[in-house]
């Protein structure tokens, strides 16, 4: 898994940067769930710091978190935590990771 990512490479992948987070929304859930990857930007380099997901503004996995060097793909797969048509949806907004 990369641990920067471009500005380009996240809005090609239809991701939406609001002030210095990181946000991509379900295209058919809305802004309520989302993906947050937060990190540090530098010369347009997201230096990711970890990836969370939150399904209808509750908090429901982290995927990938480098201060406790945590990096689970597996909670894609787990539909107690994200539906799976969310989680769909997920896996293609994190490509540029994988």
């Amino acid at each position: 898994m990369k641990t920067s990512v471009s500005t380009d490479e996240l809005t090609a992948g239809g991701w939406v940067h609001y002030a210095s987070d990181w946000y991509y929304y379900s295209p058919s859930w809305g802004s309520t769930t989302h993906i947050h990857v937060g990190g540090s930007n530098k010369g347009g380099t997201l230096q990711v710091a970890f990836i969370s997901f939150k399904v209808k503004d509750r908090f429901a996995a982290k995927m990938y978190d480098a201060e406790r060097m945590i990096s689970d793909q597996s909670v894609l797969e787990d539909d107690t935590k994200i539906p799976y048509d969310v989680a769909i949806e997920f896996r293609r907004a994190l490509k540029p990771f994988f």
